[in-house]
Parts: structure tokens; sequence; C-alpha cells
């Protein structure tokens, strides 16, 4: 019987055994992960600070046993791809005829003066359960907080410790939120509804130095109960590394069957660099949706198939307090760092006809090609802005170009949409754009 050794259980590691259960299900599939439970789903941690939902109903139990698949609570500490072996805890060796790196990433604490010495006492990540715990007991005792990093999660948990009665300031060095995800104009949006909460914002400003009450701004100082630091994440690539498995920029490189250097190994997750669908150039991606797609492929083509990832669309939304805020593809200005002209359009409407109970307002913007008309991205902003950017995902994996999305029929009643979209009416305005 063939092995199937899985380093981690995340979206990608779940998907991964799901997979290659279902395509040979004769395989001997191990899993080895250091947690003292099955699966986490972490994107749920912000949701839980906030008292949406109880922390514990955050883990779950895969039913591993019914489904006939060893879980080794441990931690991998050696890769020996010639003798094709995991060491486990430096005490337990398993041999594997195929083997699957989803070891994903660790949360980035940055060089900052006193971080590293008080990270747990009062300055936070939000990575695991025990860290949002942890995060949860210190807020009940504290009266402001300061959030450093003005990404997806650094918003969610804003807006959760905001829920919870504490002073909020979010700290960002770039000058805008949300900078990965959205041009400035439609950050603005999110920006300004995070002030109507009566949340401070400060961009373009440098943490310099941490203390017990206290962090430095740009020389001065800010008294703060505690801090959470949302500013990224690494892959855990190092064992790999020491295997000999090549390392990209940052994070471990694959081919289009998600397959590494090594015949029998395979990565997938935070923990790989892919190539994203519109220009092929490869980045590293922490998202659960791309994580648990390319852990379906890599679960397969271990097991003998070959199934091509096409590549990351960047597809991500998040709920920041009451509003959707969701992207796919390029920002404007992530395009135009890779040489492309780029044609933007923006539409404020709303979600459903503004005569129907409950129409919400929402705005659509969509870049494209201005050479090409290809679609290269959207940002959407308010109620049901999901929908509209799942539509643009799809388009964009299609190579679509906007003029072919302007001939699109999308479904249509009145307490769920309009009869020509607030995103047929960006598509419209990209195309007549394109055309002059």
């Amino acid at each position: 019987m063939e092995r199937l050794i899985i380093l981690g259980l995340g979206s990608a590691g779940f998907a991964a055994l799901l997979s290659a259960k279902k395509f040979r299900s004769d395989t001997e599939i191990i899993i080895i992960d250091k947690k003292n439970f099955d699966l986490l789903h972490p994107c749920g941690l912000p949701y839980a600070l906030e008292g949406i939902l109880p922390f514990d109903s955050l883990m779950h139990d895969i039913g591993a046993e019914r489904m006939n698949i060893k879980i080794i609570r441990g931690e991998a500490t050696k890769i020996d791809a010639k003798n094709k072996e995991v060491h486990v805890n430096n005490d337990q060796i398993l041999q594997y005829d195929k083997l699957v790196i989803t070891s994903g990433a660790s949360p980035f604490v940055p060089p900052i003066k006193g971080a590293k010495e008080l990270c747990g006492k009062n300055v936070f990540t939000v990575y695991t359960l025990e860290d949002i715990k942890e995060l949860n007991s210190k807020a009940e005792e504290g009266k402001t907080a300061i959030v450093i990093g003005a990404g997806a999660i650094g918003l969610e948990v804003a807006i959760a410790l905001k829920e919870k009665g504490l002073n909020i300031k979010i700290i960002e060095t770039m000058p805008q939120i949300l900078p990965r995800a959205f041009d400035s104009d439609m950050a603005l949006l999110v920006e300004n509804y995070l002030k109507e909460r009566g949340i401070e914002v400060l961009l373009g400003k440098k943490v310099e130095e941490m203390r017990e009450n206290a962090v430095t701004v740009d020389g001065n100082e800010v008294k703060c109960d505690l801090v959470v630091l949302s500013t990224g994440i690494r892959a855990n690539t190092r064992i790999a590394e020491e295997a000999g498995i090549a390392i990209g920029e940052k994070n471990i490189k694959v081919n289009e069957y998600l397959q590494t250097n090594f015949e029998d190994i395979y990565a997938a997750g935070d923990v790989v660099e892919i190539p994203n669908i519109i220009d092929g150039k490869t980045i590293g991606v922490g998202l659960a949706n791309a994580a648990y797609l390319q852990g379906l492929i890599a679960g397969q083509n271990a097991l003998f198939a070959k199934r091509k990832y096409a590549g990351t669309s960047l597809t991500f939304v998040s709920v920041v307090g009451k509003i959707e805020v969701a992207s796919t593809g390029f920002t404007k200005s992530f395009a135009e760092k890779q040489g492309i002209k780029v044609i933007e359009s923006r539409v404020k409407g709303k979600n459903k006809y503004e005569w129907y109970p409950g129409a919400k307002e929402l705005t659509v913007k969509i870049l494209a090609d201005a050479e090409t008309g290809r679609i290269l991205g959207a940002q959407a902003v308010g109620e049901d802005a999901y929908i509209r950017i799942n539509v643009i995902a799809t388009a964009i994996r299609a190579g679509m170009k906007v003029d072919e999305l302007t001939d699109v029929e999308l479904a249509y009643c009145p307490p769920i949409s309009e009869a020509y979209d607030v995103l047929m009416l960006a598509a419209e305005l990209a195309k007549r754009k394109i055309k002059r």
C-alpha cells in the first residue's frame, strides 16, 4: 500500500487529504500536525474576539478515524528527501512514498524594539486559538489598544476590540489601508467608515519602539494598554530548505502541478509561491481559498494525477463591521508596476433597486488593460460586494475583456439586484474609456 504523508493540517492540508482519499481510497494517509486538535478556522478568530461566535466553535474534528487517516500530534523536524523519510520531534522516523508539504506560515513580528520581548504580555498576534484567547483576556482589562497593520485582519480585529469598548488606533506604514487589495480611492471609503465608528487611523506612520504601556510613533509616545501586530506572515520553509527543496524569493518553488524539485514531494498553501493568472509572475498568497484549491490539486497529483494549477486571481473578501470589502486581481498601482497601462471605472449604486426596502449602497471599481481591454481586477465596498467580485474573478480566469463582460446576462429580481447591475454599469464605463 502506498503511503502519503501530509505535513500540516490547515486549509491546504485538509483539502489534500480529502482529495487524495477520494482519488485513491486505498492509500495510507498520515498527517503530522502539532495542534492538540484537528482543524482550526483562523479566518474566524476576529469574529470570535468580537463575540459573534464562541472561540471553541473554530475547532473541528475531521473524523480521521472514520476515514482511516492517522494523525500524529507532533512537529516534523527534518525531511530526508534522498531516503524518503520524515523525522518527527527528532525521535520518530516515518517512511513515505509521497509527501505533501502544507506547513503554512507564521505571523511576522517586525524588528521593532521591544516587540519580541512583549509578545504574549501586552503585544499579541492573531494566528492561533491561544493567541486570540490571550488577547481577549487582556482586552477585558484594558481601555486603549493599538493595531499595527491595516490589512484585513488588522481591520477586523480593530472592529472587534472597538465592540468590546476599547479606544482604538490603527497604525499603518503605507499611505492607505488595505494596501495589497485596494486602490487608494476605494480604501478611503473603508477608512471613512472606520472613522465613523470612532476608530482613529494613522497612515504613513512607523512604530519605532514598544514598551509595557506605550509605543513610540515617529518620535512621539502613544499610551496604550495593548498592541496587536497584524503585520503579515512568513512561510514555514525551514525544514524544506534544509532538505534541499528549492526556495524562491521567500516561499517553496513549485511547478504547474504543485510539485517541488523532488519528484515525490509536493507543496501547497501559504508555504508556496505560485503564479498569478494575469501575468504569470509568482507570488506568495496568504488566502485560505487559494490554499484549499492548491491542496485539492496537490493531493491528487501526489497520487499520479496530472491536474494543472492555473494560478491565483488573489480573490479576497472581508466583513469589516457592517460592510463587505472585496477585491480580485491587480490593483492599479500593482498593474502599473508591471508596466501595464490601466483604465479604471468606478460606479456607486445600490445592491438592489433603491425603491426596494433594504437597498444598501455599493461601490464597484473595474480595472482593465488600456491596450487590450482585458480585465485586470476589481474592487467593491458595500452590501453584497463579494457577489460582484466573484463574477469578475471568473471573468479574469476566462481571460475576458470588458466588452465581453458587458454582454453577460446576470440574474435579476428586485429583492436581490437591479435589472442592470451596478457591476455592469462599471463595465460599460470601462468599455467607453477604452474605446476613446
